[in-house]
Formats: structure tokens, C-alpha cells, sequence
């Protein structure tokens, strides 16, 4: 797990690096600003998805399942630059999520075991 959270947040970061003007640099409060957008984004699909907004003209429900996953997948890598550029390793994500949730730490040890016996 540590190790995807190191692939994600590194290929996330040289993905928006690279697709900004160049001259401007990649502060931490840019990639929170692109954050609230793809967040925002993602608030309008569950919002089609639940009826709580209406689909667009030739939208279907196919379509706005897409979108969600596309933009929950957006916000889960933003969340990993911002945390990795605040200073934070994945050790300090598990040890935060251990305490909000004691039951994720067992969890993600046994995630963990199942994914060392596939290698």
C-alpha cells in the first residue's frame, strides 16, 4: 500500500506539473484549487446519481457512473500530492486512519498479508 501511495502521488504530481503553463509553480495551493474543482465535479455525479440534480440532454446514467469513478479516482490522487507535498508519508495517512477507524488498521494489515503472498 505505502508503495502505491508513493507511485500515485509521484505520477499525479509530474501529470499536473506537466500539463500547466510551465512559468508558474506547482504550489501546494494550486494543487488544492484543482482539488475542490475535481471534488466539485464529482458532487455533481453523485448528484445526477441520486436524483438530487437532473441528467443532461443526452446523458445517461452509463455516462454519470463514469464520471464518478473518473473523478473519484482525480480526487484520491490529489488528496495523495497534497498530503505528500504537506510533508506526510503513507505510514502517517495508515496511523491517522488507524485512530479515526480502529477497525481499517486490522484491515489493511491483512490487505497487506494477501497482497505479500501474490508476489
Amino acid at each position: 500500500m505505502r508503495k502505491k501511495f508513493d507511485e500515485i502521488a509521484a505520477l499525479g504530481e509530474r501529470h499536473f506539473n506537466a500539463t500547466k503553463d510551465s512559468k508558474e509553480p506547482q504550489t501546494i495551493g494550486r494543487h488544492l484549487q484543482k482539488f475542490a474543482e475535481e471534488f466539485g465535479e464529482l458532487s455533481q455525479g453523485i448528484n445526477k446519481l441520486t436524483g438530487l440534480k437532473s441528467l443532461k440532454k443526452n446523458e445517461t446514467m452509463k455516462d454519470v457512473k463514469l464520471n464518478i469513478r473518473e473523478e473519484g479516482a482525480d480526487c484520491i490522487q490529489l488528496i495523495f500530492i497534497l498530503v505528500k507535498m504537506a510533508g506526510f508519508e503513507y505510514a502517517d495517512l495508515k496511523k491517522e486512519l488507524g485512530k479515526k477507524n480502529g477497525s481499517y488498521e486490522s484491515f489493511i494489515k491483512k490487505l497487506e498479508k494477501k497482497n505479500k503472498k501474490k508476489k
